[in-house]
């Protein structure tokens, strides 16, 4: 998810790490890369201000939407050219290469204020000193793969999507803050592989779809899916492919990796006020809203019935059915008090009424 796995970096310098219905389609950008140039009236005369040299986009101030809709990205892979990130060597043995997390974002704050974000992405240099020569070739391409620039570049799309999202100040109840946060994760998922989607269909090369995207590849080389098409239900069945395969992993595979983060997000996360709008569904909209094929779209299956919400670990469940036992309590006394609070006003308008 967003945790810094570097427990020595944390500790020396006090880091803080805090997470940040069908297809919808909302327009497609003047500069897509996906759009057909020939559609365009051939006649038509443009004419193009010079740019001046721009900054780049900076994840502590957009999300990859918002900076589509400033017109400063069109796609997954401009957003994440324009990424500041910093590259961490770490020198990884047999017994630790499990362990190690391709990249993490970290937020340094100092009480309420955020002093910097940033994004890092792991550098392996295999340490086979002490590796039989069997298991040698197994850390080697560990490390080729993780070294891979399309592939630390994919690790890019994934935390910056973390970075620029924050759903800890938004109403939610218990068990609607620890589902966001798992669907954040899930998504940030999904960014990484729609950046791999997107090398995909410039260059045709499946084999960049590895690891836990590797089912993608299959249904390719099967036929299963076409990236290519422009039919809205074919596109709404490739999306559904891949988000319930991304689901099945988080349920199956790695949901008690993020037990700590789901926790340590909901310790952080204002408690729910029923006096104010629940937020709900504005957080699902935005967590599952991106850019496909260069528009903004909003994926969002659950509101719709497609999915079903991922489940949550044994562990974070456990912890989020107590959290929402006391919060129903907090509730409960908070109407209570206000209906006492209510009852002795009108008693005080009534006696004021009968003095005068």
């Amino acid at each position: 998810m967003i945790k810094n796995k570097n427990k020595k970096v944390a500790a020396a310098t006090g880091l803080m790490v805090v997470a940040a219905a069908g297809i919808t389609t909302l327009y497609l950008h003047k500069d897509s890369i996906f759009k057909d140039k020939k559609t365009l009236p051939q006649t038509e005369t443009i004419t193009v201000e010079p740019k001046t040299e721009e900054e780049p986009v900076n994840v502590c101030d957009y999300s990859m939407v918002e900076a589509f809709k400033k017109g400063l990205v069109n796609s997954v892979s401009g957003y994440v050219d324009k990424t500041p990130y910093r590259v961490d060597t770490l020198k990884v043995n047999l017994d630790k290469y499990n362990d190690i997390r391709k990249g993490y974002y970290t937020q340094i704050s100092t009480g309420d204020s955020v002093l910097e974000k940033y994004i890092t992405i792991n550098y392996i240099e295999p340490d086979t000193a002490n590796v039989p020569i069997a298991l040698q070739k197994m850390l080697l391409k560990f490390a080729d793969q993780t070294n891979d620039s399309v592939q630390q570049k994919s690790v890019v799309a994934h935390e910056a999507f973390h970075a620029s999202h924050n759903f800890s100040n938004y109403n939610l109840r218990v068990k609607e803050r620890a589902d966001i946060a798992n669907l954040e994760e899930i998504m940030a998922r999904f960014t990484e592989f729609s950046y791999l989607r997107e090398h995909y269909k410039i260059n045709g090369d499946s084999t960049i779809f590895k690891s836990n995207f590797r089912f993608y590849q299959y249904a390719l080389r099967r036929g299963e899916i076409n990236p290519r098409s422009t039919d809205s239900t074919e596109q709404r069945t490739e999306q559904l492919f891949v988000l319930k395969k991304i689901f099945e992993q988080s349920n199956q595979n790695y949901g008690d990796i993020y037990d700590d983060d789901i926790v340590d997000f909901l310790k952080k996360s204002k408690e729910y006020d029923p006096k104010r709008p629940n937020q709900y569904q504005q957080a699902l909209s935005e967590v599952f809203t991106t850019i496909w094929d260069g528009k903004i779209v909003n994926l969002d299956p659950i509101s719709s019935g497609e999915l079903e919400m991922p489940m949550l670990s044994e562990n974070t469940q456990t912890y989020v059915d107590c959290l929402s036992v006391k919060e129903e309590y907090r509730i409960q006394a908070d109407t209570a008090k206000a209906v006492s609070d209510t009852a002795n006003l009108l008693m005080q308008m009534q006696e004021k009424g009968k003095s005068k």
